[in-house]
């Protein structure tokens, strides 16, 4: 049985039926309305995923550049001590902050920009080491009482106790380690990091 397309559509197109889809003689990428929804069909998935990649590019760039900022500016607010806040003081909660991230976000993308390709994954590292080594050097000694504002977020009065240089100490000491550990460290690749090759059955 020899299949026969229907006769042109108004548009000039030949229209093949359905059960061409089964014809041997006839591949199946020729046929126009197939070929064009699976077009439309890819073009929509491609720019999905296209979306979808530029939304995670912009996250970990806000994640990585902002971070160090932020957490350096929220540290430098005092905790509201009245029942409701003053509009200095919410302006200072939430511009503080805000600024000082679009600073190292900005210092962020320009050396991403203008580094060469193969330090981005250092410079990536380096920011994430400042955003860990910052949250430390500042909340270490506001456990004890030695922050920059005594009464925020302490844990215990240690003031008596512990001389100021000991709480130095710990922060250099912190913030040595965590450099060591996210930029200087050569790590070792795991085995569970890579997927063991397919064995090929002998015939």
């Amino acid at each position: 049985m020899v299949l026969q397309p229907v006769p042109r559509a108004p548009s000039g197109e030949t229209v093949w039926p359905k059960s061409c889809l089964y014809a041997p003689k006839r591949p199946l990428w020729h046929l126009p309305q197939l070929r064009d929804a699976l077009s439309r069909f890819y073009a929509k998935q491609c720019g999905a995923k296209t979306k979808e990649r530029n939304t995670q590019i912009i996250a970990t760039t806000l994640i990585t550049g902002g971070l160090p900022g932020f957490i350096w500016g929220w540290f430098h607010v005092p905790d509201c001590r009245s029942p409701v806040a003053e509009m200095g003081e919410c302006l200072l909660a939430f511009g503080l902050p805000w600024a000082t991230m679009l600073v190292t976000l900005a210092a962020f993308v320009l050396l991403r920009k203008y580094l060469p390709k193969d330090k981005t994954t250092v410079l990536t590292s380096v920011f994430a080491a400042a955003s860990i080594s910052c949250y430390y050097w500042y909340r270490i000694p506001s456990l004890v009482g030695y922050g920059l504002f005594p009464q925020d977020g302490r844990l215990v009065d240690l003031t008596q106790a512990l001389p100021l240089w000991s709480i130095l100490a710990v922060q250099v000491a912190a913030v040595a380690f965590f450099g060591w550990w996210l930029v200087l460290r050569n790590p070792a690749s795991s085995v569970w990091a890579f997927r063991p090759p397919f064995e090929v059955k002998k015939k």
